[in-house]
């Protein structure tokens, strides 16, 4: 099991930037890694889905997104299943028009010494691709 949490503070009012970072159109143009996300009619609401297709370290992951939270433009959080399991929450905070966006990913890689010899690779691409995530959404929703 991993935990993985960054924050980053964009220059862009907290609704711009939530509604963007959680359409499924936009999100394979921000979070590196993501290529497909395919949602039913419920999502962003509590109870929705997204499949969503990664590739990542040279692995193609499908993981369905099952929202659990969803509290615009403050919180938004989904369970993960599938190759990886667990949990994701996206927290929005006003700072004098700026917002200050907490992520935090917690999950699991099933596969048992397989799945954990792959973990630490697994890791150390999601942080960095996380952290590049975050880089390009702020330079898009910065930039208008």
């Amino acid at each position: 099991m991993a935990y993985i949490e960054r924050d980053i503070v964009i220059a862009a009012p907290m609704d711009v930037i939530y509604t963007y970072a959680g359409s499924p159109q936009t999100i394979p143009e921000w979070y590196v890694g993501i290529v497909d996300v395919q949602a039913d009619g419920v999502w962003p609401q509590v109870g929705g889905q997204a499949r969503i297709t990664y590739h990542i370290a040279g692995i193609t992951l499908e993981v369905t997104a099952t929202v659990l939270t969803y509290q615009p433009p403050y919180e938004f959080s989904f369970r993960m299943d599938g190759m990886v399991t667990g949990t994701s929450s996206w927290t929005y905070a006003d700072e004098g028009g700026n917002t200050h966006v907490y992520v935090a990913f917690d999950y699991t890689l099933p596969g048992g010494v397989l799945g954990q010899m792959a973990d630490k690779l697994v890791v150390d691409q999601l942080i960095a691709s996380g952290e590049q995530s975050l880089a390009n959404l702020k330079a898009i929703c910065e930039s208008g």
